[in-house]
């Protein structure tokens, strides 16, 4: 589990796209949901809460337009992990890291690095999810 996984081969190209869509698309929706959160506290919070939630939500919300520069990159190279068996969470957590910082440099964003770790995490977990149902 910590580095290794079952090999996949071939790589299910349906499934490997359909959670890399399901985990690039999450924050988006997230995002919505804090703006929404922030509308219904507007009357009970501060307004340093609300900036906060309303920072965050945007970040979120605009998070899929600079993130498909991370999945570009990492997506050959999950492929290789997914068919060879080496896509454990260790793997991911480095995967994520590399992708992100290198993305990161290209969009010229601090963000990118621990958001591409936390994308590979969650795109693992998605991932064999959807596998497991599969099976």
């Amino acid at each position: 589990m910590w580095l290794r996984s079952p090999p996949l081969q071939p790589v299910p190209w349906r499934l490997l796209l359909g959670s890399v869509a399901i985990v690039w698309a999450t924050p988006l929706v997230l995002g919505w949901f804090l703006i929404a959160l922030n509308r219904g506290l507007a009357l009970f919070a501060p307004a340093e809460v609300q900036l906060t939630l309303y920072l965050a939500a945007m970040t979120m919300i605009f998070s899929p337009i600079y993130a498909w520069v991370g999945w570009g990159l990492a997506l050959p190279i999950l492929w290789l992990l997914l068919r060879d068996g080496w896509f454990g969470c260790v793997p991911a957590l480095l995967t994520g890291a590399v992708a992100g910082a290198c993305a990161g440099a290209i969009v010229e964003s601090a963000i990118a690095m621990p958001y591409g770790i936390v994308a590979l995490l969650a795109f693992r977990a998605v991932f064999f999810w959807r596998w497991r149902g599969t099976q």
